[in-house]
């Protein structure tokens, strides 16, 4: 999953959170900072002291060394304390034994990477979530109007939580192709709303794109949901 889609996703579950409360405070910040909490947690300290070691007696020591026999300790070395010529010749000759440094420097490169996106989506998510949130009585009224037979009021908040981030995008993110916002608001219907409302998203989004973005819409009356790779 590419970084903007995966900001996507969390951007939703932050704002379908704002919308449920329908609370003047920030709640998709919280959401935002649990997320964050639960992808990157922070190591607790260790409150338990260390072990002290036993002190030793010196002289006990020393009389155990002076006794073996007393301490049961044998005198004749045993078969595996002994090494064989042929053992030390072929440890002679044998390479040293190395451990695979690549492999873990990948595994590490491929992890910090991970970590990287990561962060990269919390932070785009809070943007759109910041963005979305100032912008929703601007967004609602525009969304109302490629509504056919419906209230904006009767929808699912999922689903209008999804309406909500796809119009803003196809107004302020110019930079973006409209088969993509399009296509990434279907693609989240699909994973969190009820079944057959990606038709109804896609249907709201492909005429609300006649308004926003004419030139391009005229150009582009079919969109393709499953061919496109978004970083």
């Amino acid at each position: 999953m590419g970084k903007r889609s995966q900001g996507r996703e969390l951007a939703i579950l932050a704002l379908f959170s704002q919308f449920v409360c329908e609370s003047e405070s920030a709640v998709w910040k919280d959401t935002l900072d649990f997320i964050q909490a639960e992808l990157f947690p922070v190591p607790e300290e260790s409150d338990s002291e260390p072990v002290e070691e036993a002190v030793k007696d010196p002289q006990a020591g020393e009389s155990a060394a002076s006794n073996p026999e007393d301490q049961g300790v044998a005198l004749v070395p045993t078969r595996s304390s002994v090494p064989d010529d042929d053992d030390m010749e072929s440890d002679e000759n044998s390479p040293p034994v190395k451990p695979d440094e690549s492999l873990e420097q990948d595994s590490e490169a491929v992890e910090d990477q991970e970590l990287t996106n990561l962060r990269e989506s919390l932070e785009f998510a809070s943007v759109l979530c910041e963005a979305v949130c100032q912008k929703v009585l601007i967004l609602d009224p525009l969304i109302q109007k490629h509504l056919q037979k419906w209230d904006l009021k009767r929808i699912g908040i999922m689903e209008k939580t999804i309406l909500r981030l796809a119009a803003y995008e196809l107004l302020e993110s110019l930079e973006l192709a409209p088969e993509v916002i399009i296509a990434e608001a279907v693609k989240l219907s699909l994973e969190y709303c009820q079944e057959n409302s990606h038709k109804f998203i896609n249907g709201v989004l492909a005429s609300l794109l006649l308004e926003v973005r004419r030139k391009e819409s005229s150009q582009t009356h079919v969109f393709d949901f499953g061919t496109y790779d978004e970083e």
